[in-house]
């Protein structure tokens, strides 16, 4: 009998060497440039849906290397070359009972999340298996929990969320979605 897996859908994380000592503060320093406010109903602070121009160049050459190395690893998973854009850039702050309710982001490209700061008693990232358990039925979560200097990069497509934060700290999150294409 042969076993194999029906679908795949990868995740890529990398945990960046150094962050405390260099590329936290020019994190920092940039989104002074690109204030967060509360908007609506969100129980968060963001600058998405604010006008943020350079956003994207800037974010994008801070971590060129990171996005150098998630081109090589997508490489290794579709044996394609590929061209890989940043297309959006945005930050998220949550305080204290602060949360992300389910969302996507798109039918295609990636999404990305670095964390600049995570408390150890800060909120997971879960997200949602696109299908129902095979086995129960129930609906299945990936639940992670990430640190300041993590990078998490999955498609599009999948439905994710945050916890609740319970910690007294903040979280302080960039998000930026991707396209790819062949070459």
């Amino acid at each position: 009998m042969i076993t194999s897996s029906l679908f795949n859908i990868p995740i890529w994380t990398k945990e960046i060497p150094n962050f405390q000592d260099d590329m936290k503060q020019k994190l920092l320093e940039l989104l002074l440039d690109y204030p967060e406010k509360r908007n609506g109903t969100q129980r968060f602070y963001t600058n998405r849906q604010s006008d943020t121009p350079n956003f994207t160049n800037r974010f994008s050459e801070i971590i060129s290397t990171e996005l150098t190395e998630l081109k090589q690893s997508i490489y290794q998973v579709l044996h394609k070359d590929i061209e890989l854009n940043v297309k959006d850039v945005w930050s998220v702050t949550y305080e204290n009972g602060d949360y992300q309710k389910v969302h996507n982001h798109s039918s295609t490209g990636l999404t990305g999340i670095l964390y600049i700061d995570n408390p150890d008693d800060g909120p997971n990232l879960d997200i949602l298996q696109p299908y129902d358990s095979w086995l129960s039925g129930k609906t299945q979560f990936l639940s992670i929990k990430f640190k300041g200097g993590s990078i998490v990069v999955f498609p599009s497509f999948l439905k994710h969320s945050t916890e609740p934060n319970t910690s007294k700290q903040m979280k302080k999150v960039i998000g930026w979605d991707m396209t790819i294409s062949e070459k």
